[in-house]
């Protein structure tokens, strides 16, 4: 199984969540994005999986 990183805009899409509400999991911890998925610019990369 591979794993891939998406922005956070991606997640939105995806999942029909607004930015907001998935920064809003990261805070209190539902949400945890991996410390090197945060890119230079400030955006957060979520890992899913594929295969």
């Amino acid at each position: 199984m591979s794993e891939r990183h998406m922005q956070i805009g991606e997640v939105a899409e995806r999942t029909g969540l607004s930015l907001r509400t998935i920064r809003h999991y990261e805070d209190v911890g539902l949400v945890v994005p991996r410390p090197a998925a945060r890119a230079a610019s400030g955006c957060t990369r979520s890992p899913t999986s594929t295969g």
